[in-house]
Formats: structure tokens, C-alpha cells, sequence
């Protein structure tokens, strides 16, 4: 949780200083780029890192030739991005992506000598330790980009942050878990993690098409500007997920990971931790969306405001992915990766020709099918875990994620209407009023549904649970 904080404020500081000290336009051209580029950084670690943590048993020698894989997986992307950089440029029609994504291929070798680094911190739970690597390479990252930012470097200002992360990460995670890998050897035990792997990292490459292909069809279609303010209020979006969604499933994946064979005490643990998280992101979210219009001005600056609208909309796709974590920790956690594949390919294509149909209606349109799309991909899932594993609580996780959605989007609903009847909604006073409405709606819902009564009470104890042995 302190590391939470830590990298909240990180990505605070981040967003607002280089929103301010850069265009839309830059930070388009390097959506761009990432958009595509960001296939090869799935496909880097193909699933090793969690099949490590997920394994019940990992020898040295097996640990050391993961190393070696995904080492040679990153640097056989990085080529490989170096290849393909020309073909960036004949689909956006920009000669500066090629000259980013050349400085960018270096990330993959870097982040694949870091890969099971990572994962022994995991599957040891020193989670202290993940902290302090995650927050020092942020903090430098951010530093980097900033300085570079004011030396006029433009776009150059993120890649350079970009860059300086995951070398700054792999230095730090190797004095962190004090060891040096051996040479590959040819021991047994190998095929268990490689076909864990398979199957995750086809479901997770399913996932990012998904997940990026807005981006590729706003840049292809609108431009690197467009995509700017598009990839802000993803951004906007993203980064309260990824401080829950990350954190979470580390401790998550390698603790339902043990109890994945005692079916009540999983699904206790899967049930809490769903009903917590989608208390704190359904909550941010239903006040975010109210209030976007004032927190984007003052802290992105009014070159920003048409990001309000896109993140608005985009808030709506922030209750179905919380919605969904659980979902994906009960796939994971029982080692149903060939399942989980399995419906990728049925749910993601989906998703994909979804987000395809609201180009016509422009980047208000793209955000509202990715919304949809979002939705589908939750309710596929649950229906898909319940078929592959008889044990699963997925109507309870159902009732879980619609009633946290219905009851947080009213109150965001009560939160902005009382913003605008103060006839100044960009304003302190309407924020104030705003946040007031919105505590007083969660309090009556609290107080006439004694399930989400129950839910409330969860969320508020969270912190007295974590203090408990």
C-alpha cells in the first residue's frame, strides 16, 4: 500500500509536468509507435514469468534457463522492430516513428534479462522489495523525462523515459535478489512451463490487439494530434487501473495460486479481493467521470479539454475491467491458461471488431465501442471460467461486479448533477458540492441495500485486515 502511494505520486508528477511541458502531438507520436511495437513486448516474455510464479516447484537450473529464454526472446524482438520500422512509417505516414521505435527496440533486451528477476521477487512474496525496484526506476524515468523535456527535446523527452525505466529496473533487480544466472543446460521440467507459457501469452497477445488497435486506427485515421488527446484520456483511464490491477495480482496469482486446491478458501480469498478492488476503482472512477471537466483543466491545462468527453466515456470501460481482475486471477491461479486461450479467441476478435465499428463516429465513437467491448470481454469471461472450472463463484462474482457498477454509476450521475446546479461546474465550489453529493449517494444506497452495505463495510476494514497476521 506505501508503494502504492509512492507510485500514485509518480504518475501524478508525470502527467502533469509533461502534459504541460508537451504537445498532444508528442505524445501521439509515440502512441503511435507503442501501438505496434507493443505486440513483440507480449510475445517477449511469453508467459515465463508467471508460469515461475505460478509453479509449484522451481529449481535453479530452471530459473537460469528461463533467464537465457527470455533474454533471447528480447533480443530477437528488438531485431526484429528494427526490421519493421519502415513499414511505420508507410502506415502513418510520419518518418519520425521510424527513428523512435529503433531507440525503443532496446527496452525488450533490457526488459528480458529482467523478466525473472521479477518473478523471483514475486514468487517469494518480497513484495518490500518489488516496491523499491518499481519506484526507483520511476522515479529516474520521470526525472529523465523532464529534463529532457525542458531541453527542448520534445519527443525525444518520452523515450528517453521510456528507455531509462527498464535499465534503471534491471540494475536494481539484480542487487535485489543477489543472483547471477548459470549457463543453459538441458534439464527436465521445462515443458510444464512452456506450455503454460503457450497458452498465456496467445491469450495475452489476443488481449493487447484489443486493447491497442484504437490506437492504430485513431493514428491511421485522424492523426498524430488526434491520437494525442485520445492517448491522454487513456492514460487517464490506465493509470489508476495499474496501481490496483498490477499490485494486486502479485499477491493475488502466488497466494490463490497455493490455495487452488482448497475450493472454500479460494474462492473467500477471490471474492474479497473482487469486492475490495471494485469498491476503490468503481469509486474513483463514478467521481472521476463527475468531476472530469474541472480536474483536467486545472491539472493538464486547458489545452486539454477535449480529452474531458473521450475520458468520460472511457470511465465506463474502468468498471468493467475492475470488474473483471478476478476473473482473470481464477484463470491464472488454477493454471487454466489452454482455457483461458481458448476464450480469448473467441472474446477478443469480438472485442476488436467492435472498436473497428465506432471509427465512423469519430474518437467519441472509438471510445464508446472500446466501452462496450470491455463489457462483452467481462461477460464472456465469467461465463467461460464457470464452464472450465465447476467450482468457480462466477454468479457471485457476476452479482459482485453489477451491483459495484450500477450502484457508483449513480452516484457519479448524483455527483455531476449537483456540480451543474451550481451553474459553475469548473469550479472549487462545484467540486465541493460535487464530492458531497456523491458521499451522501453511497451512504443511501449503504443504508436501503444491505448487500452493498456489506460491500462498504469490506472496503472500509481492508486496512485493519492487512494490519492482522
Amino acid at each position: 500500500m506505501i508503494g502504492q502511494v509512492g507510485r500514485i505520486g509518480i504518475n501524478f508528477v508525470s502527467l502533469i509536468v509533461l502534459s504541460r511541458l508537451l504537445a498532444p502531438e508528442d505524445f501521439g507520436l509515440l502512441a503511435m509507435v507503442v501501438a505496434i511495437i507493443g505486440i513483440g513486448e507480449t510475445l517477449r516474455d511469453f508467459g515465463l514469468s508467471a508460469a515461475a510464479i505460478q509453479s509449484p516447484e522451481l529449481t535453479r537450473q530452471q530459473r537460469d534457463n528461463l533467464f537465457w529464454v527470455n533474454t533471447g526472446l528480447g533480443a530477437f524482438f528488438g531485431l526484429l522492430v528494427v526490421a519493421i520500422s519502415p513499414l511505420l512509417v508507410l502506415l502513418y505516414s510520419d518518418e519520425r516513428v521510424q527513428g523512435i521505435a529503433i531507440a525503443l527496440s532496446v527496452t525488450f533486451v533490457l526488459n528480458g534479462m529482467s523478466a525473472q528477476y521479477r518473478a523471483d521477487l514475486q514468487r517469494h512474496l518480497r513484495f518490500t522489495a518489488v516496491v523499491v525496484l518499481e519506484l526507483s526506476s520511476g522515479i529516474i524515468g520521470v526525472i529523465t523525462g523532464i529534463v529532457c523535456a525542458l531541453a527542448g527535446l520534445e519527443y525525444w523527452a518520452l523515450v528517453a523515459q521510456q528507455l531509462m525505466m527498464p535499465a534503471v529496473g534491471l540494475i536494481v533487480a539484480v542487487v535485489l535478489c543477489r543472483w547471477l544466472p548459470g549457463l543453459p543446460r538441458r534439464v527436465a521440467g521445462m515443458r510444464h512451463f512452456f506450455s503454460f507459457g503457450t497458452h498465456l501469452v496467445g491469450s495475452q497477445l489476443l488481449v493487447y490487439l484489443t486493447e491497442n488497435i484504437d490506437s492504430v486506427v485513431v493514428g491511421a485515421s485522424f492523426g498524430s494530434t488526434q491520437l494525442g488527446l485520445y492517448s491522454r484520456a487513456f492514460e487517464l483511464l490506465m493509470a489508476p487501473l495499474r496501481q490496483v490491477q498490477a499490485p494486486a495480482a502479485r499477491v493475488a496469482l502466488p497466494i490463490l495460486s497455493k490455495l487452488q486446491f482448497q475450493p472454500e478458501r479460494f474462492n473467500s480469498y477471490l471474492l474479497r479481493g473482487q469486492v475490495i478492488l471494485l469498491g476503490l476503482i468503481c469509486s474513483t472512477f463514478g467521481l472521476a467521470a463527475a468531476q472530469a471537466a474541472p480536474l483536467i483543466t486545472w491539472v493538464l491545462g486547458p489545452q486539454w479539454t477535449g480529452v474531458i468527453p473521450i475520458f468520460q466515456i472511457f470511465c465506463l470501460a474502468g468498471l468493467a475491467r475492475a470488474a473483471h481482475f478476478a476473473t482473470y486471477w481464477g484463470f491464472l491461479s488454477k493454471g487454466l491458461t489452454a482455457s483461458m486461450f481458448r476464450y480469448a479467441l473467441v472474446a477478443r476478435p469480438l472485442g476488436a471488431l467492435i472498436i473497428i465499428a465506432g471509427v465512423p463516429f469519430g474518437l467519441h465513437g472509438v471510445a464508446a465501442a472500446y466501452s462496450v467491448s470491455t463489457f462483452s470481454t467481462w461477460i464472456i469471461g465469467l461465463w467461460w471460467l464457470g464452464r472450465t472450472s465447476a467450482d468457480a463463484p462466477v454468479r457471485l462474482m457476476l452479482l459482485n461486479g453489477l451491483r459495484t457498477i450500477f450502484v457508483y454509476a449513480l452516484c457519479g450521475l448524483a455527483s455531476w448533477a449537483a456540480s451543474q446546479a451550481t451553474g459553475q461546474p469548473v469550479s472549487i465550489l462545484a467540486v465541493a458540492v460535487g464530492v458531497v453529493a456523491f458521499v451522501v449517494a453511497v451512504a443511501f444506497f449503504a443504508l436501503i441495500w444491505p448487500t452493498f452495505r456489506r460491500d462498504v463495510i469490506e472496503l472500509v476494514s481492508f486496512p485493519r485486515l492487512l494490519r492482522r497476521r
